[in-house]
């Protein structure tokens, strides 16, 4: 800023100052006398207060207490009477005589037209005989201020009435032999006191205090002229350097909006859902261009798979000012679908009015495809498994030839174990998604602990291997905790162990409870491992080195989805391991103890349980042929009756509600899917239609939620598991 610019700021300022001293002068005199007359009648007025304080406290604590003693008297002549003190009213007259003489100014006066004898001389003026006609005649509490001139000195006197408020001084009056009148009331004016006060020296002290006022204020205008100017150079140059900075600002900012266009997929929309703003990355997507998105509706690229009631719920939301996130499926301007999760927030203006909308994607078209890879993965496997393991449960009832059971105990045994890869590989895509969750209940650890390790049999009957168990007292009681992620991770140690030591070696399984920690060691004696490839095992897919997977087979998932779960419930894992000498697992979990009064419903062998016959007829959908001979004998043995039918548009043109009192819906069939047949089913039945249940290879991460929120009542997962299968048939059928 140039020097004439800043004289062109302060002459203003210093102009301002001058002025407002000159009127803070003029105010100041103007209000001079008034100031110095309101002081005068207040100090007037303080000063009579003080004098009555005085003699109340004269009379109450000096008076009572000479009474008392009949050497001593009161009186008003005191001054020549011996063993005398003066009475009240001359005891005040006395101090303001005195003051009078001595401090030069200000005079106190009491006086009464019905004096003492001692003040019978006195003669009063015309202010004060109109002062006592005005208090005794009105019977007024305010003072009274006039302007007077005494001895040729201009004063200010300020009268009040002397009004008797107190019973001991009406009764001393009216019984003092020298009392001039005997008949006094309460509430009567004796008389009035006042003051008189020169205005000459007041004067004096309020144009000295003007006067420095006057020099205050001006020194006080060149300071701030002066302040002033200083902070002006300093915002000058602040200003200059924020300019600098704003402009680097300006700069970057530009840069990061062209590069989030290049690279967010982001839209603007009005009320209306009509697009306002579109990215270069939402352009490139969708394969339109920013004008022919620009006015149209994301219609233009909804995916058909995606159904109405979707866009309802999320319209909904975004119009009651809420913020919405969802994952939406889209087909771009060639046809090809991509998925985004979106994030939709409302627009407001300055004035917090709802404008439209601002939309953030996401491109998760490659982790869609890897969860449809592995939820087709799962489907596909999980169907054939869902009949080998359902017929080996029929057969292993039939057959009694023990060659022929061994023969079957060894199917099942590499089908359950085909079954455990498909559920780690399942584990691990939920872990890389982070769905992957852990569920605390109530469990009573040392009884299932005790039926859990009957399964390890199975895992030691095809080696010869010494297996030691202890499973601590200390363990027996209720837990707060994931049971089966626990049991998870006792397996997938006791597997490893196995798959590593040979036969004629020794795996020790320790569980214990020591203070707030749930501890598990699984020791083994098998081939160990140096110390630098200790870290790899626990990597998926990963073994310590190519020779381990050819030699002993395996994926590699066990270790790394047994580290995963056992952070995911705090817990912490330690391995110690030598190679050629075998390997100490230990892992140790926060758990939570129920107290010993705590008790909780006894848990039933499902193998005991006693089942009963039931009795009604089901539609089954199913399009596998394997499976249609399963489900039908598992029906058969609980004495169900079930029509069965390959697709969904067969279930919708059989089903009858007066003959079918429930569902048994596959997902995943031609010509017309479970969930599709199961809308229309209930469109055409209404009220009338029966339980619908989802029976599917479909077992990812919200599946069954997923189900159960498009309207299926209850959900089976395959392979199919007699017992829930038992269980979920009683909840509908009689017995």
């Amino acid at each position: 800023m140039s020097p004439i610019a800043k004289f062109k700021i302060f002459l203003p300022i210093i102009l301002l100052i001058i002025v407002e001293v000159l009127i803070i002068t003029k105010v100041s005199s103007s209000l001079h006398e008034k100031s110095m007359r309101e002081d005068r009648v207040e100090h007037a007025v303080r000063t009579i207060e003080q004098y009555k304080e005085l003699r109340q406290y004269y009379s109450k604590n000096i008076i009572s207490k000479v009474l008392k003693y009949s050497d001593l008297k009161v009186d008003s002549n005191h001054k020549h009477i011996l063993d005398t003190i003066p009475l009240p009213a001359t005891f005040i007259h006395d101090i303001s005589e005195n003051i009078t003489k001595n401090v030069k100014g200000m005079q106190f006066k009491l006086y009464s037209d019905y004096p003492f004898p001692n003040r019978e001389n006195r003669v009063l003026d015309a202010f004060e005989k109109k002062s006592i006609s005005y208090f005794r005649d009105s019977g007024a509490l305010e003072p009274i201020i006039s302007d007077d001139i005494i001895d040729g000195v201009e004063v200010v006197r300020v009268a009040i009435g002397d009004v008797m408020n107190d019973m001991s001084c009406v009764n001393c009056h009216n019984t003092r032999h020298d009392s001039s009148k005997k008949d006094w009331k309460l509430g009567d004016v004796r008389g009035v006191l006042e003051v008189i006060i020169p205005v000459q020296e007041q004067r004096k002290r309020y144009d000295i205090i003007i006067g420095y006022i006057n020099i205050t204020l001006l020194v006080s205008g060149l300071l701030l002229v002066i302040l002033i100017y200083i902070v002006v150079s300093y915002f000058t140059n602040l200003e200059k350097k924020r300019q600098e900075e704003l402009k680097e600002k300006q700069y970057k900012l530009n840069e990061t909006v062209k590069s989030f266009g290049q690279n967010v997929i982001a839209s603007k929309t009005d009320l209306n859902g009509f697009i306002t703003y579109a990215s270069k990355a939402f352009c490139d997507i969708s394969g339109y261009s920013e004008k022919e998105l620009m006015g149209r509706s994301h219609n233009i690229v909804r995916h058909p798979d995606m159904p109405k009631e979707f866009y309802e719920d999320m319209w909904k939301s975004i119009k009651e000012g809420q913020a919405w996130e969802g994952d939406i499926k889209n087909k771009n301007k060639a046809g090809e679908f991509y998925w985004v999760r979106s994030t939709i927030l409302p627009d407001y203006d300055y004035n917090r009015r709802l404008v439209g909308y601002s939309s953030i994607r996401h491109d998760i078209t490659a982790q869609k495809v890897k969860e449809e890879f592995f939820s087709n993965m799962s489907h596909e496997i999980r169907t054939p498994l869902n009949a080998i393991l359902g017929f080996l449960n029929i057969l292993n009832k039939q057959v009694v030839d023990k060659k022929h059971l061994e023969y079957l105990r060894h199917i099942g045994t590499s089908s359950k174990q085909l079954l455990n890869l498909i559920n780690d590989i399942l584990d691990l895509a939920k872990i890389k998604t982070g769905e992957f969750t852990v569920e605390a209940h109530e469990f009573n650890a040392y009884v299932e602990l005790q039926e859990y390790s009957q399964q390890f049999e199975g895992l030691l009957s095809e080696k010869e291997i010494v297996f030691q168990t202890h499973i601590s007292n200390d363990l027996k009681g209720v837990f707060i905790g994931d049971w089966f992620r626990i049991s998870q991770i006792i397996l997938n140690l006791l597997s490893n162990a196995i798959k590593f030591t040979p036969d004629g070696g020794t795996i020790t399984l320790d569980i214990d409870y020591k203070e707030g920690d749930f501890f598990i060691v699984v020791k083994d004696t098998g081939i160990g491992m140096p110390i630098d490839v200790q870290d790899k095992i626990f990597k998926p897919f990963v073994q310590a080195d190519g020779s381990t997977t050819r030699k002993y087979g395996g994926t590699g998932l066990g270790l790394s989805i047994t580290q995963k779960l056992i952070e995911l419930m705090n817990g912490k894992l330690t391995l110690e391991s030598e190679e050629g000498k075998g390997s100490t697992f230990t892992v140790k979990i926060p758990l939570q103890k129920m107290p010993s009064y705590v008790i909780i419903k006894a848990k039933i062998d499902e193998a005991e349980k006693v089942k009963k016959t039931l009795r009604g007829k089901v539609l089954v959908a199913e399009d596998n042929k394997t499976n249609q001979m399963l489900i039908e004998l598992l029906l058969e043995e609980i004495g169900v009756e079930c029509d069965i039918v390959n697709d969904g548009k067969e279930a919708l043109d059989m089903y009858d509600p007066k003959i079918h009192q429930l569902i048994l819906m596959d997902e995943n069939m031609p010509n017309m899917n479970g969930i599709t047949s199961m809308h229309h089913i209930r469109e055409k039945h209404g009220d009338r239609c029966g339980p619908i249940i989802a029976l599917t290879a479909n077992v990812m991460e919200g599946d069954r939620e997923r189900f159960l929120k498009e309207g299926m009542d209850e959900y089976l997962s395959k392979p199919i598991d007699e017992t829930q299968l038992y269980d979920m048939l009683k909840k509908f059928l009689k017995d």
